[in-house]
C-alpha cells in the first residue's frame, strides 16, 4: 500500500487551491458585522472552524490508524453500507454543487451564451477520466494548478498597488440584515472540500497536524488578502457586486497587460476542475474503486443528472445551497460519523 500514499503537503495544497474557488465566487458575502475589521475575526473564526472540522478524523487515524469508512467495514455490513453511501451521495451533492455554480458564474460574468449543460458534461466527463486513471494524478496535478495560481493573485495584486485606497477601510459598511447567514455559508462552502480528509486520512504520510495548521493559516491570509484588496480598490461598491473579486481583475494592469480577469477566469475554471475531480476520486475511495469503470460512470450520470435539475430548477437549487441543508451534511459527516466509529472501535477493543 505504501506505494497508494500521498504525501500530507500534496493533499493539503489541494484543500487550498479549493478555497480559491470559494475566495473568488463569495467574497461579497464575508463578515458578520458592518466593518472590515471584524471581517477580520469572522475569517479568523473560519480558519479554526476549519482545524476543528479536521480534529475527530485526524483523532480517528492517530488512534487506530484507519479511516471512517474503513473501521464500519470491519464491524458490520449495514453500518459500512450506510456511511459509504452517506458520503457518496454527499461527494455527488457537492460536485454538483460547484459545478452549477461555476456554469452559473460563466453565464453570468463571462460569456451570456454559453451552455451551462455543456460546460457541466465537460467537467465531469474529464473527471471521471481521471478518477479511473487513480487518485496519484490529481494530487501531482496540483502542484501545476498552485504555481499558476500564485501568479495569477501575484498580477492581479502588483496591478492594483497604485489604485489601493486605504480610505475605504473605513468607510467600508454593510447591511447587517444580509450579512450574518450570507457569511455562515461562506465558512461552510469553506468547509467541503474537507470532508474529503474523511475517507483520504489514512493515504497521506507526514504530518497530518503540521498539514491542517498551515492549509488553515493559508486559507486565512488568502480570504484577508484578497478581502482587503478587494474593498480598498472598490469600497462600498462591492456589495452590489455578486462577483466583485472578478470585476476587481478587471482592473488590474501590468504594463501592456491590461486587466487580470483572464487570468483569474482561468484560475477559477482550473480550481474548479480540481474541486470535482476531488470528490470523483474521493467517492471511489469511499467504496474502494479507484479504478473502476464503471464507478466512474455512474458517479457522472448522477452528478450531471443532479447539476442539471439544480441548473434548471430553482427550489432544488435553494435547497442544496440553504444554509441548514449544508450544515447538517458537514455535521454529520465531519463529526458524527467519525465519532461514532471511534466509539464503535473503543468498544470493541475494551
Amino acid at each position: 500500500m505504501k506505494h497508494n500514499k500521498i504525501s500530507v503537503s500534496q493533499f493539503f495544497i489541494c484543500m487550498f487551491l479549493c478555497n480559491v474557488f470559494i475566495v473568488f465566487g463569495c467574497l461579497n458575502t464575508l463578515g458578520e458585522t458592518n466593518s472590515f475589521f471584524f471581517n477580520i475575526i469572522t475569517l479568523a473564526a473560519g480558519a479554526l472552524l476549519l482545524i476543528v472540522s479536521c480534529m475527530p478524523s485526524y483523532l480517528l487515524y492517530k488512534k487506530t490508524g484507519k479511516t471512517t469508512t474503513t473501521i464500519s467495514s470491519e464491524h458490520s455490513v449495514v453500518m459500512s453500507l450506510i456511511i459509504k453511501i452517506y458520503y457518496l451521495v454527499c461527494f455527488v451533492i457537492f460536485s454538483s454543487l460547484i459545478t452549477t455554480k461555476f456554469a452559473v458564474f460563466l453565464k453570468k460574468s463571462v460569456n451570456h451564451e454559453a451552455l451551462p449543460l455543456a460546460v457541466i458534461f465537460a467537467f465531469l466527463l474529464i473527471a471521471a477520466f481521471g478518477s479511473y486513471k487513480g487518485m496519484q494524478a490529481i494530487f501531482r496535478t496540483t502542484i501545476i494548478i498552485f504555481a499558476f495560481v500564485l501568479l495569477s493573485l501575484a498580477f492581479v495584486f502588483l496591478g492594483l498597488l497604485d489604485k489601493l485606497d486605504f480610505s475605504n477601510i473605513l468607510n467600508y459598511s454593510q447591511p447587517m440584515n444580509i450579512n450574518v447567514s450570507n457569511s455562515i455559508g461562506t465558512l461552510l462552502l469553506a468547509l467541503i472540500p474537507i470532508m474529503s480528509y474523511v475517507v483520504f486520512s489514512d493515504s497521506l504520510k507526514g504530518s497530518h497536524k503540521s498539514g491542517i495548521v498551515y492549509s488553515s493559516l493559508s486559507t486565512f491570509v488568502l480570504f484577508l488578502t484578497v478581502s482587503f484588496f478587494t474593498i480598498c480598490v472598490l469600497g462600498n461598491y462591492t456589495l452590489y457586486l455578486e462577483y466583485p473579486f472578478f470585476t476587481l481583475s478587471k482592473l488590474s494592469n501590468i504594463s501592456m497587460l491590461r486587466g487580470g480577469d483572464g487570468f483569474v477566469f482561468a484560475t477559477l475554471t482550473a480550481v474548479t476542475f480540481l474541486l470535482v475531480y476531488l470528490f470523483f476520486v474521493s467517492g471511489s475511495k469511499t467504496l474502494d474503486k479507484a479504478h473502476s469503470k464503471t464507478f466512474s460512470i455512474g458517479f457522472f450520470i448522477a452528478t450531471f443528472i443532479l447539476s442539471a435539475v439544480m441548473t434548471y430548477v430553482t427550489p432544488v437549487y435553494d435547497f442544496i445551497t440553504n444554509t441548514l441543508f449544508l450544515s447538517i451534511l458537514l455535521v454529520i459527516g465531519l463529526f458524527v460519523l467519525p465519532l461514532f466509529t471511534y466509539s464503535v472501535e473503543r468498544i470493541r477493543r475494551g
